[in-house]
C-alpha cells in the first residue's frame, strides 16, 4: 500500500513543482508582478487546453503564481495507466491540492499543502503502519528546482502527462491550509525506515496479509528492489 501511496505522492510533487516551473521557494514567497509591471488580471490567465504542450502549461502556471490574485483551479491529467483530477487553491504564496487519482485500478484521495518552506502530504489511514502509525501528514522541506531557462528547466517538462485546467478568482479561506494532526518529518526518519528514494519504507511484517502480486511488490520494497 505504501508503494502505491508513494506513486501518488510522486505524482503530487510532479504536479506542484514539475508543472509550475518554479522552485518551491518561489511558490512559498509572496507573489509579485514580474518586472515591476501591474498585477496580472484574471482575463490575462487563459485556461490551458489539452492540445497545448507541457511547456506552455508551465508558462500558464507561472503567470498564475505571480499574479498575486487568489485562485482556485480544477486540473485534469491523464497518462499511461492513470487519470487524476485535482482542486487547487492559491492564496498568499500558499497552495492546497486535493487530488483523486486512479492508477492501474488503485484509487486514492490525497491532500497536499505548500506553505512557507514546507510541503505537507496527507497520509491515508491504510498507510499509517509501523513508525507512521500516528502520522496524519508527511512533511518535508521544499527543495529548489531549476526554473525555465535554467539547466534542466523547460526541457524537463517533456515527460509531464497531458493536462488541462481552468481557474477562477477565489475568496481565500485560511482553513484550507490548516494541517491539524501529527506531521511526521521525513528528514527525521532513520535510514532503516526509508526506501532508497527517500520514501517511507516497509518491514516484512507489513506484507503478511498480502497475496499474489501485492505480496511480491511489498517484499520487493522491503528488500529495496
Amino acid at each position: 500500500m505504501l508503494k502505491k501511496f508513494a506513486v501518488v505522492l510522486l505524482f503530487a510533487s510532479l504536479l506542484f513543482f514539475g508543472c509550475t516551473g518554479n522552485s518551491p521557494a518561489q511558490v512559498g514567497a509572496t507573489p509579485s508582478p514580474v518586472g515591476g509591471a501591474a498585477s496580472v488580471q484574471p482575463s490575462q490567465i487563459a485556461s490551458v487546453q489539452p492540445s497545448q504542450t507541457a511547456e506552455q502549461a508551465a508558462m500558464g502556471w507561472t503567470a498564475l503564481l505571480v499574479s498575486g490574485i487568489p485562485y482556485e483551479c480544477t486540473v485534469r491529467m491523464t497518462g499511461e495507466g492513470f487519470t487524476s483530477e485535482s482542486k487547487m487553491y492559491f492564496s498568499g504564496g500558499k497552495v492546497r491540492m486535493e487530488t483523486s487519482t486512479d492508477a492501474s485500478g488503485y484509487s486514492s484521495d490525497t491532500v497536499s499543502i505548500v506553505k512557507g518552506d514546507k510541503v505537507y502530504v496527507s497520509l491515508p489511514a491504510s498507510s499509517r503502519v509501523g513508525p507512521y502509525t500516528d502520522c496524519e501528514w508527511l512533511v518535508s522541506s521544499a527543495t529548489a528546482t531549476p526554473s525555465p531557462g535554467e539547466s534542466g528547466g523547460v526541457s524537463s517538462y517533456e515527460n509531464v502527462p497531458a493536462s488541462d485546467y481552468s481557474c477562477s478568482p477565489w475568496i481565500p479561506d485560511e482553513s484550507k491550509f490548516a494541517t491539524a494532526g501529527k506531521a511526521c518529518d521525513l528528514a527525521a526518519m532513520t535510514p532503516e525506515t526509508l526506501l532508497p528514494s527517500g520514501m517511507p519504507g516497509l518491514d516484512a511484517s507489513m506484507c503478511e496479509e498480502l497475496e499474489g502480486q501485492d505480496l511480491a511488490d511489498c517484499l520487493s520494497l522491503v528488500q529495496g528492489g
